[in-house]
């Protein structure tokens, strides 16, 4: 091979080693940069968020910090359709779960019960739970010792929260009387529907336009990686909508 040709390859291969290394020196300190300038908790996208380890769920309130959400859910007995009246269904919870925050969205505490039954659960209910007949007839949770508790955090808080709030206002209240207690703090006290603000914000429409609920997983998902279709895994579907709820109200205070 000529030597002129030979000297012209290796100066070309030069040149295209030394861009190959300046292009990644560029890269490499724009990634740095990006990093630098992201907030240390900023969640990075992800196809799965697992609610039981994710630190995103995680926000400890500061020492001698107040009550003032009670953010909660229930389960039923029944699969109840959001679109079908409640009437000939059993509404009675069989799980119970609330996490108490201060006024910055912050847990003072949380609770997870699931309550003693002895009717026979649906396969059904099974399948959206993951709660069995079982499960509940061995629970140790009796409903009124669980609702008492409730009550007694309710009283501390200023403000109630859950989405779909009127659903589960209703269920509690509905078993509250049947427990001979009363269920007037629940209507009293101040809420808010995590399911109407995410209505509000229109990411949800339907093909004419029409702004629509969103689920609870739907939310999360656009309040923090900008895609409602983020999947979530957990092991209680109670506990899970809790600490989903309240993780979307941290986002949606001012």
């Amino acid at each position: 091979m000529p030597l002129p040709f030979v000297s012209v390859l290796v100066v070309l291969l030069a040149l295209l080693g030394a861009s190959y290394l300046l292009y990644g020196v560029r890269r490499r300190t724009s990634l740095v940069r990006d990093l630098r300038t992201q907030p240390k908790d900023a969640p990075r996208p992800s196809a799965e968020v697992d609610v039981d380890s994710s630190q995103l769920f995680v926000s400890p309130a500061p020492l001698g910090a107040k009550a003032h959400y009670l953010v909660f859910d229930t389960e039923t007995f029944d699969l109840i359709p959001d679109e079908e009246p409640t009437e000939g269904y059993d509404n009675r919870p069989i799980a119970l779960s609330w996490q108490l925050l201060d006024e910055h969205g912050n847990c003072l505490l949380e609770e997870n019960h699931v309550l003693h039954r002895r009717e026979p659960l649906s396969p059904e209910a099974t399948a959206l739970h993951g709660l069995t007949s079982e499960d509940l007839y061995l629970s140790l949770d009796s409903p009124r010792q669980v609702y008492e508790r409730f009550l007694s955090d309710l009283h501390r808080a200023q403000c109630l929260v859950a989405h779909h709030l009127a659903f589960h206002r209703s269920v509690l209240s509905e078993d509250f009387v049947r427990e001979g207690l009363d269920p007037s703090p629940l209507s009293s006290t101040q809420g808010l529907c995590t399911m109407e603000h995410g209505r509000s914000l229109g990411f949800k429409r339907n093909a004419s336009g029409e702004r629509l609920y969103p689920r609870l997983t739907e939310l999360f998902g656009y309040l923090y990686f900008s895609r409602p279709s983020l999947r979530v895994s957990y092991t209680s579907k109670s506990l899970r909508d809790v600490r989903l709820c309240a993780a979307s109200l941290r986002r949606l205070l001012p």
